[in-house]
């Protein structure tokens, strides 16, 4: 049995493209950059800390430890009612009523 005949796909080429993918990627580095450079000093700060507190000895650097667990305990419980703001303000806004 014999085939009717169909046209090649190999022979109908697009117009060279960049991929998608690779807009993508290009798009999502320039919205991370500053994200990544803000952890990347972050870290920075953190270790600068470390290494001028550990001078003091360990006594210090205990204390160092418990005040951080105790700043974000209060950190984790405060970021519940303030994430709650954003899509009530934004629910507001797009109901026109800004109250």
């Amino acid at each position: 049995m014999t085939l009717p005949r169909t046209v090649s796909t190999a022979a109908v080429r697009a117009p060279l493209q960049r991929p998608v993918w690779r807009a993508d990627i290009v798009e999502t580095v320039r919205l991370a950059w500053p994200i990544a450079l803000t952890q990347v000093g972050q870290i920075a700060m953190m270790t600068t800390d470390l290494a001028l507190i550990g001078r003091l000895g360990d006594t210090a650097i205990a204390a160092v430890g418990l005040a951080h667990l105790i700043l974000f305990v209060g950190f984790v419980l405060g970021m519940g009612p303030v994430s709650a703001v954003a899509p009530l303000t934004a629910q507001g806004f797009g109901a026109a009523s800004p109250a």
